[in-house]
């Protein structure tokens, strides 16, 4: 008998050998089988896997599914016979209509009787039973490629989709570049859903133990890998509906001195309880944001928001002056009633320039940094994702954020260039003593100049007396 190999997809011997071929990537490669390949009894094959590649080619050409089916064994409990059966044989369990299920699935099953049986021996795999009957209508070509029996994910294929996934790309956007090699959706061979399943069985698969014990199982390792290991505890508690932290600052236990926050009362009162020497600043975006929500009608008036609202927002220098400006407001617009603005006026000392010019704020004025920040990570996050998930990929991208610093400071290791030459000054501010602060290099640089300029002038004058009235003797 002649063999064929797995790339034979005619078949038109009796003898069919894979030849050590992945039989996973064959079935990715049934789109080129010709229409005309036929199974007969008596063809033989190798092994179980080569028997149902082959009857799973030839179902798919001609637009049915399959499934395997029963096996018998010997005494020995040696396999001497495998059934396989098209996808629509049999009922499916009947369900009473009382019953709340989560999805009502339509019946595809029929009692089709088409099949084939193997009968094996001396490790070869026989045709001795085909039948090739249907009693149902042959699924159209451009839906065959959703028939569950041609669909499979390869090892390659997982291994490129779990790495794309855990580098923050989305499944459906890697299911389309699957889709763009193979040229066409029809020839990726599995659908979005089986990549969904995929990743969703392998989230599962990582928290096995439960989501929180995983994640503690990650932070345990991580403290027994370095000697010092510093984190935040914050604790959520649902205290008459709003959140507060509670812990310990990983910092030696110094408080901030200042934070930025919005306008929640719930953030609020929790850095009220748990920092009480902290100065707690309102963003100003979010109140420029919020009055676009909340005074609509007056803050669209060029003549309400350059004249009152941005000086009491950004340029008022004193307490007078926020007091004066507000009032005028009031009286002008009429808008002393409005709630919002009432309450803005209450946590003036929050927002107001004139009331924090003795706390030290780098001149920050807003949290766009954290907004910044938390872009990156809602980027990256979604609903479904799980908590260990989650810190692997801000693991992920705190290591980029800090590769962007790390090159920053590689473009910054060298020294600017002065726009002056002979200036001492900007030299010495410069080139001056690394382990004196830079105030008192300034300071001792502006003296010595000074200093040098007094000393020449003495030198002119050196051996003269000198008459106040303006004359030399």
């Amino acid at each position: 008998m002649e063999d064929h190999s797995a790339e034979d997809i005619n078949f038109e011997g009796e003898d069919y050998t894979a030849n050590d071929q992945d039989c996973s990537t064959f079935v990715h490669n049934v789109s080129n089988i010709n229409n005309d390949f036929a199974i007969k009894i008596g063809m033989k094959f190798g092994s179980e896997d080569e028997s149902y590649v082959a009857y799973n080619s030839y179902a798919l050409a001609k637009g049915f599914g399959i499934r395997k089916g029963a096996k018998t064994y010997n005494r020995n409990k040696e396999l001497t016979r495998c059934l396989f059966l098209c996808s629509c044989e049999g009922k499916s369990p009947l369900y009473s209509n009382y019953l709340e299920r989560k999805r009502q699935r339509l019946e595809y099953r029929c009692g089709c009787m088409a099949r084939i049986k193997f009968k094996i021996s001396n490790e070869k795999w026989e045709v001795f039973e085909f039948s090739d009957e249907h009693n149902h209508p042959m699924i159209e070509e451009n839906l065959r490629h959703f028939i569950l029996s041609g669909r499979n994910l390869t090892t390659a294929t997982k291994d490129i989709l779990s790495s794309m996934v855990d580098a923050g790309i989305r499944t459906k956007k890697v299911v389309r570049y699957f889709q763009n090699e193979a040229g066409s959706i029809e020839n990726a061979r599995f659908i979005e859903q089986d990549a969904d399943n995929f990743i969703q069985a392998r989230k599962r698969s990582m928290i096995n133990s439960g989501d929180a014990q995983t994640l503690w199982i990650v932070y345990a390792y991580a403290i027994r890998g370095f000697k010092r290991f510093f984190y935040t505890f914050f604790k959520l508690m649902k205290m008459e509906g709003c959140a507060t932290f509670s812990g310990e600052i990983a910092m030696g236990g110094i408080s901030p001195k200042t934070i930025f926050t919005d306008q929640a009362p719930a953030i609020a009162a929790a850095i009220k309880e748990v920092f009480p020497d902290t100065c707690h600043r309102l963003c100003e975006w979010h109140i420029d944001r919020n009055a676009q929500k909340n005074i609509p009608q007056l803050y669209w008036k060029p003549e309400f928001r350059e004249k009152y609202f941005d000086k009491l927002l950004w340029w008022c220098k004193s307490e007078s002056e926020f007091e004066l400006v507000w009032q005028k407001m009031i009286e002008e617009w009429d808008c002393g009633s409005n709630s919002w603005l009432q309450r803005l006026y209450d946590l003036r000392e929050k927002w107001c320039p004139a009331f924090s010019r003795s706390i030290f704020l780098a001149d920050i004025k807003s949290t766009q940094r954290s907004e910044s920040t938390n872009r990156v990570f809602t980027e990256m996050a979604c609903k479904t994702m799980s908590l260990t998930e989650f810190v692997n990929h801000y693991e992920q991208r705190a290591a980029e954020m800090r590769d962007i610093e790390a090159t920053e400071d590689y473009k910054c290791r060298g020294t600017p260039k002065l726009a002056i030459d002979d200036c001492r000054l900007l030299k010495h501010a410069l080139y001056g003593d690394q382990n004196t602060s830079f105030t008192q290099q300034l300071t001792q640089a502006s003296t010595n100049q000074i200093g040098g300029g007094i000393e020449n002038q003495s030198s002119n004058i050196t051996g003269k007396n000198v008459d106040f009235s303006g004359q030399a003797n």
